[in-house]
């Protein structure tokens, strides 16, 4: 049919009191052969909720859920947080728990982390037999003995907390993670702290008189470190 003219086309036939239509032949719309929808508001699609317009209860509008938001079951205009440690699927259908990612032993970063620790603790624990084996030595004592044993302490357990970093999280786990990687700092940088104190104001002292400074006796150096490293305790 060209644009203009118009012809008679039977789409349907009414017999026995009953309207039988032929739809292929009907065009309501041009190159539209399908009859429109007779419906205010299409269905929203999975994860959307709806907006019903002022004073009507057929006619809406379809808005996404936000990202940590599904479709309310029972509820399709409201939408609803997860809950803590679940996240919407792709769909916004329903909350899926978050899923566990964490270093592991088998890691390669894990082995590498280990082996350096290892190599660490077997080098401290070997400084700490020579300290021991030669503990009343002048050099030892002059090394500041009690300060040299916080510190090697330390060392050590700044290589230890490595192997609770690789374990799998759990509440005692994240509480030794938090607490030991700051502690175990604080214990080596306030050993170091008072040594050098110590040190200083011994030479500072001998330059000005003969006379033995306070405060530098192995007890008095334990309880100034032992000070500084509740500062770190109070805070953590």
């Amino acid at each position: 049919m060209t644009p203009g003219s118009y012809e008679w086309v039977r789409v349907g036939e009414y017999m026995e009191g009953e309207l039988r239509l032929n739809l292929s032949e009907i065009q309501f719309k041009r190159d539209h052969p399908r009859p429109p929808e007779s419906v205010c508001s299409l269905p929203c699609d999975r994860g959307q909720a709806k907006q019903y317009l002022e004073g009507e209860s057929c006619c809406w509008h379809c808005f996404n859920c936000t990202q940590y938001h599904i479709r309310s079951p029972t509820d399709e205009t409201k939408c609803v947080i997860c809950p803590e440690g679940t996240k919407p699927n792709l769909e916004h259908t329903e909350c899926l728990d978050v899923p566990e990612v964490y270093l592991k032993y088998e890691s390669q970063w894990a082995i590498g982390a280990m082996a350096l620790s290892t190599v660490g603790i077997i080098i401290t624990a070997f400084i700490g037999l020579v300290f021991i084996r030669h503990n009343d030595t002048p050099v030892v004592k002059a090394a500041g003995r009690e300060l040299s044993y916080v510190l090697l302490s330390g060392i050590l357990m700044c290589y230890l907390v490595t192997f609770v970093l690789v374990m799998k999280p759990t509440d005692i786990v994240c509480g030794v993670q938090r607490f030991g990687t700051g502690f175990c700092f604080t214990v080596v940088y306030a050993a170091l702290l008072t040594k050098t104190n110590r040190i200083s104001r011994i030479f500072n002292a001998g330059k000005r008189t003969v006379k033995r400074p306070s405060l530098i006796s192995p007890k008095s150096q334990l309880i100034i470190c032992t000070g500084l490293i509740s500062v770190q305790v109070n805070t953590s």
